[in-house]
């Protein structure tokens, strides 16, 4: 068809697919924008793209390569299925392999600086799944031996891991292994038995790895301290994709979260003395670890064992949340910091996700399927009450992380907060007194407070007191652009339920809506709304994400009418769950948080040298004009507040 025809027909289809809801209007667009594409972007011409992009490197014309593996990571960003047939992901490992194993250290250093084995490693975490999923499909029964995971690949990605990789790298290879283990995306299925066992025979031996006392440790040398920043990248990626490999009867487990807790953020045990972390069996395996791949000398390695603090965390260096991670113009100390709080976060999301999971009853299409699981649970019960529990049943040992650890961990990026973006350890605090330090750590705390609060974890009610709740709604008005506009970001994924979030939040966070306005363009804006950084149109995208979770929410609030309806509760409904899913009853959460912040105007007009302590209050004071030109910014913004 031409391209007018074509026009014509996706000006129309909004038209006849709006009878079929908007999750089928949704897959219809989506459908008809992959079939318009035609010969554009297919199978054929990513697998193309990836054979020019391997000759590019071959005649040594990297900035040639790089310009093909970016158009296929836009490409299979999209569509991940683009990238999982044989040929295609085949020639990817290949052409990840050649880039590893370059020969000279030259060579090496410009593949490193281009960025090549970076953007690569983000297209193997991308079409890991779909190549799973391709290669179940054609799996026959004559080639059960056949392992999803080639050996030479995983041995290339748990290096990215332990060697001389970057955290973002270490993140994508422990997310394509993940991906490549269990391609199903659902929580569900990652409490299976078989998966899980999966899971701690290929992750056991990098948990091994990561956690030796030559890694996890704080180094003296600089040039070495930036490698804990990628341990820690790494652990937190696989507390993401694997928390039963941290589960109660994992030594290293607790070993890292300690450490992470203790040790980086907390800054205790900063003597250089890490026996009381380790246990026997760590030491006595860290030489066993230094000895797989390439290692130093036999001399070197027992020349280490009296002088672990000075070569701790050999091998790392990655980038990985929001690019915190790999920015080299922040203290080493800032990324360790933000490496730290992802990983203690990931462990808690991830672990509770699957707890919930768990404990979730199951839905079988059959009764063999129930027989089944009853049948498992019997031969389990029998195990425990003989005492003849095997090591299968050991690793398959899941709790939650204790209450008072996920107190801490609230209360400590509360404090980070509060502090203006200082760290809690004291050690740390005098790396981290620049605003660029001290704004990528109020980046990372509020971020991340935001994840400890979905709505799937239930850990809201609990731990975040109204007090934590007042400081965390500080950071949408930030004066930092990079920290407003993520933790903004976060809040939009979470009232429409994408990204890390799947269900609406409380009305509080609805209330956070409020604080997300600009200013008035004219002078004195900026303090006018708090000193808060201008976003532009993210503002506008925030009205209209916070619009979208209204709409859900009332229409889940008449839904549940009508059902305590029908079973005549409707009481119950106006006593308890009205309060709850009702949009409007989010109004006095903005009223409190309104009247609490310091720009805003009393009824009978108060001056603004009185609310704010800016050092150009006092210029403002001298003029009278000035002044009531001020406190009318402060009503407008106040008044676009209350509408928003």
């Amino acid at each position: 068809h031409s391209a007018s025809a074509r026009a014509r027909a996706f000006d129309e289809l909004p038209k006849r697919s709006k009878a079929l809801g908007d999750t089928t209007a949704a897959w219809v667009k989506t459908l008809a924008r992959r079939c318009a594409m035609g010969n554009f972007v297919n199978v054929e011409t990513i697998n193309h793209c990836i054979l020019l992009a391997q000759e590019c490197f071959h005649e040594d014309d990297l900035a040639s390569c790089k310009s093909f593996l970016t158009c296929i990571q836009m490409a299979v960003t999209i569509y991940p299925t683009l990238c999982g047939t044989d040929e295609g992901f085949g020639t990817l490992v290949e052409l990840f392999g050649e880039c590893r194993s370059a020969g000279s250290a030259k060579w090496k250093k410009e593949i490193e600086a281009s960025g090549i084995v970076t953007i690569l490693s983000s297209i193997l975490a991308v079409a890991a799944p779909a190549r799973a999923a391709h290669f179940l499909d054609k799996k026959t029964i004559t080639d059960n031996s056949k392992p999803i995971i080639d050996p030479d690949l995983q041995a290339q990605l748990m290096n990215l891991c332990t060697r001389d990789g970057t955290p973002q790298q270490a993140k994508f290879a422990v997310y394509t292994m993940a991906s490549l283990l269990n391609p199903t995306t659902s929580a569900r299925s990652g409490m299976e038995r078989s998966t899980i066992e999966k899971e701690h025979e290929v992750f056991d031996p990098l948990l091994k790895a990561l956690t030796s006392p030559t890694r996890l440790s704080l180094p003296s040398g600089n040039n070495e301290k930036s490698k804990i920043v990628c341990v820690l990248a790494a652990l937190a990626a696989l507390a993401d994709c694997a928390p039963s490999v941290f589960g109660k009867d994992s030594s290293r487990g607790t070993k890292a979260l300690r450490f992470a807790l203790e040790m980086v953020l907390l800054g205790r045990n900063d003597s250089g003395d890490d026996n009381d972390l380790l246990s026997d069996d760590d030491q006595n395996s860290d030489e066993e670890d230094e000895t797989q791949g390439t290692s130093p000398s036999k001399k070197s390695r027992r020349k280490s064992k009296g002088r672990r603090s000075e070569i701790a965390s050999q091998r790392g260096g990655e980038g990985g949340y929001s690019g915190i991670l790999d920015d080299s113009s922040l203290s080493v100390a800032t990324r360790r910091a933000c490496a730290a709080i992802e990983f203690l976060v990931s462990h808690i999301r991830s672990t509770l996700t699957k707890m919930s999971a768990k404990s979730t009853p199951q839905q079988s299409s059959s009764g063999q399927d129930k027989e089944n699981q009853h049948q498992a649970v019997n031969h389990s019960s029998k195990e425990v009450s003989t005492g003849k529990s095997s090591k299968k049943t050991a690793v398959t040992s899941f709790e939650s992380p204790p209450p008072d650890h996920i107190k801490q961990v609230f209360e400590i990026l509360t404090q980070i907060l509060e502090d203006n973006g200082l760290p809690p350890s004291s050690r740390d605090r005098r790396d981290c007194k620049s605003s660029l330090n001290r704004a990528a750590l109020r980046q990372c705390a509020a971020v991340n407070l935001l994840r400890l609060c979905d709505a799937r974890l239930k850990l809201e009610k609990t731990y975040l007191s109204p007090g934590m709740w007042q400081v965390l709604s500080g950071s949408f008005l930030d004066e930092e652009t990079c920290v407003r506009e993520s933790v903004m970001d976060e809040l939009r994924q979470m009232l429409v339920g994408q990204g890390k979030y799947q269900h609406a939040p409380s009305l509080r966070f609805v209330s956070l809506v409020s604080l997300c306005t600009d200013g008035d363009h004219g002078a004195g804006h900026s303090v006018a709304n708090g000193n808060a950084a201008h976003i532009g149109k993210r503002s506008a995208a925030m009205k209209g994400s916070a619009l979208q979770c209204i709409t859900s929410l009332r229409k889940t609030c008449d839904l549940m009418l009508a059902q305590c309806r029908a079973h005549g509760a409707e009481r119950m409904f106006e006593e308890r769950y009205k309060m709850l899913l009702m949009p409007e009853f989010a109004v006095p959460f903005a009223l409190h948080l309104l009247s609490f912040r310091r720009e805003t105007p009393s009824a009978g007009g108060t001056a603004i040298a009185g609310i704010l302590t800016q050092p150009k209050v006092a210029q403002v004071e001298e003029d009278d004009e000035a002044l009531v030109h001020a406190e009318e910014s402060r009503h407008k913004v106040l008044k676009k507040r209350l509408k928003w």
